[in-house]
Parts: structure tokens; C-alpha cells; sequence
């Protein structure tokens, strides 16, 4: 996966991660919570730190 985003920047594209599309998803008003889909994320083995975590909820006024 690193390698499509090493590609993707030379190719002077914008790259967003898992957590940006949720953010914007939020955002948008696609999805109505953010905190269950971390902690899924968080179960499945995608590692996010607890303060990453805490940072991204607090931006987005979820607690």
C-alpha cells in the first residue's frame, strides 16, 4: 500500500487515508458517528493511538 501512495503523490495526485474518507464522510453527514468505526478499525488491527483517536473525535465534536 505504501508503494500506490509513493506512486500517487509523484503523480501529483491527493491522497487521503481511511481516517480522512471518515472524516469527510462525518462531515457530510454520510455517517451520523466516527467513534464506532475507529474503535472496528481499531479491533481489526489497523493501529490508531488512543490520543490519535481522542484528537480526531474532539475535531469533529464527538466525544
Amino acid at each position: 500500500m505504501k508503494l500506490k501512495r509513493f506512486y500517487a503523490k509523484h503523480a501529483d495526485l491527493n491522497v487521503t487515508g481511511t481516517i480522512g474518507v471518515l472524516i469527510k464522510a462525518k462531515r457530510e453527514g454520510i455517517i451520523k458517528e466516527l467513534k464506532p468505526l475507529l474503535i472496528e478499525l481499531t479491533s481489526k488491527d489497523v493501529w490508531n493511538s488512543d490520543k490519535l483517536i481522542s484528537d480526531i473525535l474532539s475535531q469533529i465534536g464527538e466525544k
